[in-house]
Order: structure tokens, then sequence, then C-alpha cells
């Protein structure tokens, strides 16, 4: 993950936590957990993202600081799922992305608040936790001061206090090859697991990364409604699928982040 901040799921912060350890929020996902590396006190505050020209080297920045820090949380959330410090965990996960701000130095770094979620019929299924969360966030919203970081995640990244909400990404153990309940007996350990990522971010493009598949070429695939690529240069092997929100069988996923997405935000991207 790009930045200097404490790798999810792993390190001792300040706030106590242990390694290889989760903190666990209550398990209603229409309640908040002030969780994390910061107290409400100190959070940084969320600000609207500047209008940016599609596809500036800045954007373009963001958009692979969020893969790497996707992979990387994605496997945090395979070690926790696998562990079960604190009890079962659930399959499904929501990610809170944070950025520098655009006025910033580039290159930009991208920082992740986690809601790690405890195993239980709410977060059974992803579309079931996002329309729980979307609810929450739009009902904080209402009653006045609403920030992911404070309200919403257990564990947040070490940030500036100018840092601005940049897109929303879900991780899931339950992919096409199996769900996690039947998968997670025949693995010899949690970095094997397959797993699902989709991202949303502010300026339109969609991310969806694939991990461990046992039909994949490779272990790990990037399909993206946006370029990837740095002035027409490739840094990374990714498919283009413009196409990415309107298959079938994610529709719903894409759509349900996108609400999610604008509850969080307070407002659309600018």
């Amino acid at each position: 993950m790009t930045g200097d901040h404490t790798t999810i799921g792993y390190g001792t912060p300040s706030g106590g936590r242990v390694a290889g350890t989760y903190p666990v929020p209550d398990p209603s996902p229409a309640a908040g957990h002030a969780g994390g590396r910061h107290a409400q006190a100190d959070l940084p505050r969320r600000e609207p993202q500047a209008r940016l020209r599609d596809d500036t080297v800045d954007q373009v920045v963001v958009r692979n600081g969020v893969v790497d820090a996707m992979f990387v949380a994605t496997r945090a959330h395979a070690q926790h799922a696998w562990e079960a410090v604190h009890g079962p965990l659930s399959a499904n996960a929501v990610f809170f992305l944070y950025r520098d701000p655009v006025t910033a130095r580039p290159p930009a770094k991208v920082y992740v608040a986690v809601r790690w979620q405890p195993a239980g019929p709410e977060a059974e299924q992803l579309p079931m936790l996002l329309a729980g969360l979307a609810r929450n966030a739009v009902d904080r919203q209402l009653r006045g001061r609403f920030d992911s970081r404070r309200d919403l995640a257990v564990t947040v990244d070490d940030m500036p206090g100018d840092a601005v909400y940049a897109g929303i990404a879900a991780s899931t153990l339950d992919t096409p090859h199996g769900r996690w309940d039947t998968v997670r007996g025949s693995l010899a350990h949690p970095w094997s697991a397959p797993s699902r990522c989709f991202v949303h971010l502010g300026d339109g493009t969609r991310i969806l990364l694939d991990r461990n598949g046992p039909h994949l070429e490779t272990s790990q695939l990037i399909q993206a409604t946006k370029t990837l690529d740095v002035h027409g240069n490739a840094v990374r092997p990714w498919r283009s699928a413009p196409k990415l929100a309107r298959e079938p069988d994610t529709r719903q996923v894409w759509w349900l982040l996108e609400l999610l997405d604008l509850a969080v935000a307070g407002q659309p991207h600018e």
C-alpha cells in the first residue's frame, strides 16, 4: 500500500491493535464504530474532491495506488477471516478510500479506512451489507456531521488532516468459484484464498480485482473502466472493461457501491 502508514491488519498502532488481529465492531451494519487509529477529535475533515479533467496523471496515479492498497487489503481480509481471532468474520468487508488533496505535491498517496464485519445474517451477502451501511450513512448525514472514518470504520490508516474522500471498495471471499465457508477447508493457508474486490472511485472509474481464482492465468486479474496507464505506458497488466458495471451477475453490487459512495460523500463528486 502506498504511503507511510500501517499495512491493514498488521503492526501494533498507537490504539493498541495487536499484530494479526482485527477490532470487532457492533454486529449490525446500522451501528457505527469509532475504532482504529484515530480518536473522534483528531479525525481528518472530509472535503469534496476537486474537479479533474478525465485521465490526468493524478487520477491514474490514484487509481494504481488504490489497486495496490486493495490487493493488500484483500490479503488481510483473508488472513483475518482465516484466523478468526475474535470469532467468525464475515466474508465481506468494506473500505473507505482517501487520498492526498489534488493540490498536494505529486504523487498522491492513498489511505484506507476499513469496516471489518463479524459474521452474521446482516453481512452474509455483500449486497445486504452494502445496503445496511448505505442506510446508516444516509441517516447519519441527515443528523449532522458525518465521517466514515469515525462513524463506520474500525481501522483507519494514518493520513494527513487535509486528506479527501476518493471512493469506496468492497472485498468478498465469496467468489464465483465458491463460498468462503466451503472453500476455507480446502486451503493450505489464507494467502491462497480466492477473493474479489469491487472499487468505485469518485472520477467514475470502476475496478474489479480477482485473486487466486482457479481459472485465472495469473494469480490476479485487474479489470477497469478507465485507463491505468500513465501517458499511454503500461505500469501493470490490466484489461479494459468499459461495461464492467453492466454485467448481470454483479450489477447489483456496483449499484449499491455507488449508492453507498453517494451517502458517504454527502453529495455527488464534483
